[in-house]
């Protein structure tokens, strides 16, 4: 289990790349997912599906790794709590609690929840994403970390595309165990509460509060 968590930070600045994705169906353990167009995918031994993509001109980067299933502590809550805090609160030596989303139920039997905060990346500002999924006693683990709400579109595409198998032992799983899934529709945008938003037409919503930007879509909220 440590040397999972561990993968994190260590291929963020050492993985090996092996080529350009340009967005076909991937498959994972029990995850299928459409990985983000043009990202490089890293090679990790097996231990994670990983891509990354960086920006020199700019001094952007931006990761993302799904992690095989592993058993869950019980609820979506603990499950998110025992990653963010393996996966980045622990590595990143990032304090304090991370803005969270609610559970979410998706197709096969599974309930999603994200956390996300902002960290310092080899002295450059970053955030770090965690996306669990929790279903029949089951966990699959999305970590992202990126430098540029220019990789927003992609990230969400990604978690957005995921579909899996159905959870063992849940009620409406699918009688085949690779019969495809229908990501859920993403939640109306909420309104502006008198700060000063912005509506992009991906369907995030940027709004200037004091101190930060709050950029939500759906059931995901970063903080930049």
């Amino acid at each position: 289990m440590q040397s999972r968590y561990c993968l994190v930070a260590v291929a963020m600045v050492a993985a090996v790349v092996v080529g350009p994705l340009w967005g076909q169906r991937e498959s994972y353990d029990v995850v299928t997912f459409t990985p983000p167009s043009g990202w490089a995918k890293r090679e990790t031994q097996g231990k994670s599906a990983t891509y990354a993509i960086t920006d020199n001109r700019k001094g952007t980067f931006a990761q993302l790794s799904i992690y095989p299933s592993t058993a869950s502590k019980g609820s979506p809550e603990a499950d998110l709590e025992q990653e963010w805090r393996a996966m980045v609160a622990d590595p990143f030596q990032v304090k304090g609690a991370p803005a969270m989303s609610g559970a979410v139920e998706v197709p096969g039997g599974w309930k999603r929840k994200s956390a996300a905060a902002n960290f310092v990346f080899e002295g450059r500002p970053a955030t770090a994403l965690v996306t669990t999924f929790t279903g029949g006693g089951r966990l699959v683990t999305v970590v992202v970390t990126y430098s540029s709400r220019d990789y927003f579109g992609a990230i969400d595409g990604v978690i957005n595309s995921i579909e899996l198998r159905g959870a063992p032992n849940s009620p409406g799983s699918p009688a085949s165990p690779g019969a495809p899934m229908n990501p859920p529709a993403a939640a109306k945008p909420p309104g502006r509460f008198g700060f000063t938003s912005t509506n992009f037409d991906d369907g995030w919503v940027s709004t200037a509060l004091e101190g930060w930007t709050e950029v939500k879509k759906g059931s995901l909220r970063v903080l930049v």
